[in-house]
């Protein structure tokens, strides 16, 4: 693009993400003030979590096909062909979970990655949108983009300190290869392994000067060994 035209739709971009993100964050900012939430990925080690009681559970992808774990919200921005799975998001407790449908490539046409508008109506998700990595993590998420590096998992975290929760508990968040039932990846989570761990020691950073009274607890922890306090089960 032209300089011009570049800076004028960054422009655009950002006062549609500001307009986006109050309508989605500002009505759960410091909602979970002295709860407990789990945060649940979808690495092998999630097969092994007893679900706590009394506690606000976060699913990313396809987290919220475990059985034994009533979620409380879905996070997804990159479905990587996957397009059956939004649609079993919808379905899923209707009236008692929020989804949350990131937007990741808005401006291309790769469509194995997006989370079409259709899909988000009928599962009456709330939008949110991809930003690029950055060490400065946004305070205000209802005015920027969320910065992912690489995983779903670090929006959802940076949702989870916005409700001012007492303790996050990070279950599933193993940076490892393959899936809690079982299945195999693709190696893109080997692949962008120290990407993802960045992220999270940012994420670190960030809660420790923002919310020191938000414990985050990593449990049977992987590839996120010697960031956060660790918890061997629960």
């Amino acid at each position: 693009l032209h300089p011009e035209r570049r800076q004028r739709s960054l422009l655009y971009e950002a006062l549609s993400t500001a307009a986006m993100h109050a309508r989605t964050f500002l009505p759960f900012k410091g909602i979970h003030t002295g709860q407990n939430i789990c945060l649940v990925a979808s690495g092998p080690t999630a097969k092994d979590y007893q679900p706590l009681t009394d506690t606000i559970h976060i699913a990313v992808n396809a987290s919220f096909r475990m059985q034994s774990i009533p979620f409380d919200y879905i996070f997804v921005h990159d479905i990587h062909n996957r397009p059956t799975i939004l649609k079993e998001m919808a379905k899923y407790r209707p009236d008692k979970c929020k989804k949350f449908f990131g937007i990741a490539r808005e401006h291309t046409f790769n469509t194995d990655s997006t989370c079409p508008e259709s899909d988000s109506i009928a599962a009456q998700a709330l939008r949110y949108r991809k930003g690029a990595d950055s060490y400065e993590l946004p305070l205000d998420i209802s005015t920027y983009p969320l910065p992912s590096f690489g995983t779903v998992a670090l929006p959802a975290l940076q949702f989870a300190l916005w409700t001012n929760p007492k303790r996050i508990y990070l279950v599933g968040c193993d940076c490892s290869s393959g899936y809690f039932d079982g299945s195999k990846d693709d190696g893109r989570l080997v692949a962008n392994h120290n990407r993802i761990i960045r992220g999270y020691q940012a994420l670190k950073r960030f809660a420790h000067k923002w919310y020191p009274d938000t414990e985050i607890v990593s449990i049977n922890p992987v590839g996120l060994r010697d960031i956060f306090p660790e918890h061997p089960t629960v």
